[in-house]
């Protein structure tokens, strides 16, 4: 018997259907983090638990579920986040694990919680550092920052390839392990090619009320000028004063 427990699909399609109702992107990021999840627990091995890996997608679906009570001005602006806008931004990991501990998924609410932590001790919100990061955050972390370094949907200054950037972070930023899996993966270009279907994937497909291609045609008009791999450029407020 595993040790994870069964999802509440209709709790979870909920969610998704809200977070596509708020921010279409996000929506659209968070599946494409869900399926690089998939193709990644095999890589690692979670494919032995079944219930494991549907958590771990649901997790990885819901990581930004958070952004339901970040507000308006600060998702949908332009360019840099002044400093305390920054901090609205970083509490939806807080916001995210309080709403799936509400609905009833305290596992899923921790891993939530912790994603952006890094294994040097200096992410958010509890510093935790290496091992004290659930392994579950800390693939869920390396897999978003690829989704974000390679989205349409950002404008941002490059300092070398997806494969430099994870590499520049392997250890510091991201789990040195997971990050090294990954980097193979896209290398073999096994990121997109495990066949999985469960109640799940059908209903994170079921999940969206807006054409992909419609999200990214308004891509454009949503840049963000990112300046690492996780957050978005802090401006100070007085730099043109």
């Amino acid at each position: 018997m595993s040790e994870y427990p069964d999802l509440n699909y209709g709790i979870i399609r909920a969610l998704g259907l809200a977070l596509d109702a708020r921010d279409p992107l996000t929506r659209h990021h968070s599946d494409r983090v869900a399926r690089y999840t998939i193709a990644l627990g095999f890589r690692l091995g979670l494919g032995t638990d079944n219930n494991r890996l549907e958590n771990l997608i649901a997790a990885a679906f819901l990581h930004d579920i958070g952004i339901l009570g970040v507000p308006d001005g600060v998702i949908q602006k332009e360019g840099g986040f002044l400093g305390h806008e920054m901090q609205l931004m970083r509490e939806h990991a807080v916001i995210g694990e309080r709403l799936l501990d509400g609905s009833g998924m305290p596992l899923l609410a921790n891993w939530v919680r912790h994603h952006h932590e890094r294994v040097d001790g200096t992410g958010y919100p509890d510093g935790l550092a290496g091992e004290a990061i659930p392994f579950e955050s800390r693939l869920i972390a390396v897999v978003e920052s690829l989704e974000a370094m390679t989205a349409a949907r950002y404008d941002r200054q490059r300092h070398g390839s997806a494969l430099d950037e994870l590499e520049s972070h392997k250890g510091t930023q991201f789990d040195p392990d997971i990050t090294e899996a990954l980097l193979d993966m896209i290398v073999s270009q096994g990121l997109d090619e495990v066949p999985y279907d469960s109640e799940l994937t059908a209903l994170i497909k079921e999940s969206r009320l807006h054409d992909p291609e419609w999200v990214l045609s308004r891509s454009a008009a949503r840049r963000r000028q990112l300046t690492s791999v996780m957050d978005v450029e802090v401006v100070d407020a007085g730099a043109d004063a």
